[in-house]
Order: structure tokens, then sequence, then C-alpha cells
């Protein structure tokens, strides 16, 4: 879910509940649930891949984007991960980054000060007192909880009352890469900022992080608790998790992405109903979003704009939003 996962913040906000004592970081290690389900479950593989092929704009990962008179930008799906794989740029991203007059990135500021500013500016969007996580899930469950963050760094006492979003987004990433980016080591977003800024090219947020936190803030409570039930059902394969969204990326499959987190949310016994919130606001809502705050500078040509890959896909999409407003939006790779 990077996709559910995570798809939503980055993995900067989770760097900011872990130490940062880690002397080398460590190399996450894990296997694709996607392969697996293709042998074991061929049911649920099949109706994944039907869902991905009936997705539009899901075959490339950098886009042009064109209107008349300016000079071209580009538009690029990233992951918020710090994994080689996807932090080792391609020549034509590295190409088109270059060029740009401007890079607009879902947050500019996304350090680990950032981050802290952002959420104590307003901890309620985060945590409730009276219907944190152990009010809402069965003491079994919240066992599960505790014993995959408290090695994280989140004490029993702060994961109590943390709101069930908070606690989805923390299981979506495994220790491995959480130790990683609280060691330093960039995520990709975090890795095109500081080229842009090495060659003095201006960094854009299309959004704040205080509002992604209210976005997520708002969802349902019912939903929240369905999503967090759902990641706790996987808790104990959180590297498998990030392998398979890894290679989902990698291999230009990021229509499969959605879906895949459905079919496993299905086997843990949580319908699609419980991801609607998340999918209206935090994915069409924020498309619409992004693409608004983008058009002044797309207007103007020569815009580099990273922004997680499921932004991209499907009908929704940014690359379908752009067109219907009249940039030409033609994939690159």
């Amino acid at each position: 879910m990077q996709a559910i996962r995570r798809i939503f913040l980055s993995s900067a906000l989770m760097a900011a509940c872990v130490s940062d004592s880690m002397a080398a970081p460590p190399t996450c290690r894990g296997q694709s649930m996607l392969d697996e389900m293709q042998v074991a479950e061929p049911a649920a593989y099949a109706k994944v891949l039907e869902a991905a092929t009936k997705t539009v704009n899901a075959d490339a990962l950098l886009w042009r984007v064109e209107t008349a008179g300016v000079a071209p930008s580009f538009q690029f799906g990233t992951v918020h991960l710090s994994d080689p794989r996807v932090t080792t740029l391609s020549p034509a991203v590295t190409a088109a980054l270059a060029s740009a007059k401007a890079v607009a990135l879902e947050i500019a500021d996304m350090s680990t000060a950032g981050m802290q500013a952002a959420i104590g500016a307003d901890p309620m969007l985060m945590i409730s007192p009276d219907r944190g996580l152990a009010t809402l899930i069965t003491p079994e469950e919240f066992a599960i909880a505790k014993a995959a963050l408290t090695p994280a760094g989140m004490p029993e006492a702060a994961l109590r009352i943390m709101k069930p979003w908070v606690v989805t987004m923390a299981l979506t990433l495994p220790m491995c890469e959480q130790l990683r980016t609280s060691s330093g080591v960039k995520v990709l977003d975090q890795l095109l900022g500081d080229m842009a800024r090495a060659r003095s090219i201006p960094v854009i947020g299309l959004e704040t992080i205080a509002f992604q936190l209210q976005v997520m803030a708002g969802i349902p409570e019912d939903q929240q608790v369905g999503m967090v039930r759902a990641a706790l059902k996987f808790a104990d394969r959180r590297e498998d998790m990030l392998e398979t969204m890894l290679q989902m990326y990698v291999k230009r499959q990021t229509a499969m992405i959605w879906p895949f987190n459905l079919a496993l949310a299905d086997k843990a016994g949580i319908k699609p109903d419980a991801f609607k919130g998340f999918e209206a606001d935090l994915l069409i809502g924020r498309n619409l979003t992004m693409r608004d705050a983008a058009k002044p500078h797309l207007d103007k040509g020569g815009l580099f704009m990273g922004v997680g890959a499921m932004h991209l896909v499907g009908e929704t999409g940014l690359v379908n939003l752009l067109r219907q407003i009249g940039f030409m939006v033609t994939a690159v790779e």
C-alpha cells in the first residue's frame, strides 16, 4: 500500500517517530506477495490483473506536458522510499529535472524538523485521548500494533491515544525502511528536491504537511478502523509488502497497487467500503488540488513535477486531469 501506503504521507513523517541512532542503514529484505498470490490464489490474482488492465495511463512514470508557446514540462511518478532501485534515476528523468525552471513536489520541505513542526501545530489531528486506537480495536489487535510499533520508538502510552490512520501509516513501512530514513538516507522525493537545489532550481510545494494531515484525519472513523485492521492483519509481513510495492513500481505495474491492496484487505475480512474515504480524499481530491496548484507553473513551461505514482494513473489521475484542461500529455518512459 504505498498505494494505501502508502500513499499517501512521506516516509519522513514516520522518521519523526524513530531513533536516529543507527550507525549504518539496514537493507530491507522481502519477497513479492504478488508473485505469491499468483501461485497460491490465482482467482484473486486474476481479479487484481483485470482491474489493473482497465486502468488508463499506467504504462509510464515520466510524462511530457506541453502547451503552445512555452518549453515543455515533465511529470514524474515517484515512490516515497529510499531503495536504490528507485533513487537511481534514468538519464531521461535526470535530464528533465536538470532542464527545469522549477521543481514541484508534493511537499517542498520534507525535513524531519518540518514534519515535527507541522505535527506540533495541531497534534489533535493525530491523537484522540478519548477515542484513540486502544478504544477502537480489540485487545488482541492492540497487542499486534504494540509488538510492531514499540520497537520503532512509539511508546505504548502514545500508541493508545493515536488515531487509527496514524497507526495505519506507521504499519505500512517496515522497521528497516524507517531506520534508513531516520539515519539520513533520502527517499526519492527528497533526492529530487536536493538535486534541484544543488542546481539552484526553485522547489515548490503543491501541498503542505498540515493539509495532508488534515485530509488523513478527515477520513471517517469507521473507515480508519477498517484500514488499521487490514494493516494489522499483515503487520508481520511489512518487508514483503514493501518489496511487493517496489517491484510493482520498478516494473511499471503501478495500476496493480490499489487493487492488490484491496485484495489483501478482503482477505483480512475488510471490504472495499473501508477505503472509500481514503480513495476519495487522499487520491482523487488531492489530485485536483495538486493539478490546480501546478497549473500556473505549467502555463509558464519548464516545470518538473514529481508526485506519488498513484496520483498519475486512472481516469481521475493527474495525466488525465491535465489533459482535461488543455495540456498535451505524452508518455516518455
